[in-house]
C-alpha cells in the first residue's frame, strides 16, 4: 500500500534582496488533514516551483504576478499573491533532488 504524498497549496511567496531564502505561505495537505504552513526554500527550488506553476497555469504569466517594494536603504521585498492562479497546489516531491527537510523541535 502506497502512502499518499504531502501537497502544498500556495497562498503567497516572499523574498528580499538581502537573504538567500524564499518564504512560501500556504496550506499543507496530507491524507484527510490540512493545516496552515510556511516553508523556506532556496532560489533554485523557487525556479523549479515557478516553472511548475507556469506549466500548470498557461493562461497567466507568472513573472508578471511578482510585486517589488522598495523599503529604503537599498532594501527591496518581492511578493507574489497566488490568489489569481487557478492551480496553486504542488507535491512536496517536486523538490526531491535537493537535501531532505528536517523538522527541528526545541
Amino acid at each position: 500500500m502506497k502512502a499518499k504524498s504531502t501537497s502544498i497549496r500556495i497562498s503567497s511567496i516572499f523574498f528580499d534582496n538581502t537573504d538567500t531564502k524564499v518564504l512560501i505561505k500556504g496550506e499543507t495537505f496530507k491524507n484527510h488533514l490540512s493545516y496552515p504552513s510556511e516553508m523556506f526554500i532556496s532560489f533554485n527550488e523557487l525556479n523549479v516551483l515557478l516553472n511548475y506553476l507556469q506549466k500548470h497555469n498557461p493562461s497567466v504569466l507568472i513573472s508578471d504576478l511578482f510585486v517589488e517594494e522598495a523599503l529604503g536603504y537599498d532594501y527591496t521585498q518581492t511578493s507574489l499573491d497566488a490568489n489569481s492562479l487557478e492551480n496553486t497546489s504542488f507535491d512536496r516531491s517536486l523538490f526531491s533532488f535537493t537535501c531532505e527537510r528536517k523538522l527541528v523541535r526545541a
